[in-house]
């Protein structure tokens, strides 16, 4: 089987030892590697090719908050959908409360712990997470009375 082409069709081949203008631009030889043979940073990040990066909180840790919001609000969720107007309020109720607590977890946690919950800067998050908290509260509450 032939080698791969490096130079375009009709191009002229290089010489023993010359680089192609594809392999110009990378540092250290032919295919990216380094002169030790390890890929472009002259570095191998060991088995896997995954390295938690030093100071960086567990992934566990950031996603924790986010499920916790997620499951009070499914659960909301559920009990409204499945008791229909009898549990609607309460479903209310408690997807309000998730929102308020999603709210004050982005406001208590930095942003490298907030996971997923941090997705612009912390008072737009707090802002929005707060006013349909209290919505969603408000509507649980008055939603049984109607």
């Amino acid at each position: 089987m032939l080698p791969p082409r490096t130079t375009a069709p009709g191009a002229p081949e290089p010489e023993a030892g010359e680089r192609t203008p594809r392999e110009a631009h990378r540092p250290g030889g032919e295919s990216g590697r380094g002169g030790d043979g390890n890929i472009r940073s002259g570095k191998f990040s060991g088995v896997g090719g995954h390295r938690a990066r030093p100071g960086r909180p567990p992934r566990v840790a950031i996603v924790v908050p986010y499920l916790a919001v997620l499951v009070l609000v499914a659960a909301g969720v559920y009990i409204s959908w499945h008791q229909g107007s009898q549990g609607g309020g309460l479903g209310g109720m408690i997807t309000g409360a998730a929102f308020l607590i999603a709210a004050t977890v982005r406001l208590a946690l930095p942003r490298p712990l907030a996971g997923l919950l941090a997705s612009r800067n912390r008072a737009t998050d707090v802002v929005t997470l707060a006013i349909f908290g209290v919505c969603l509260l408000v509507l649980g509450l008055v939603l049984p009375g109607l």
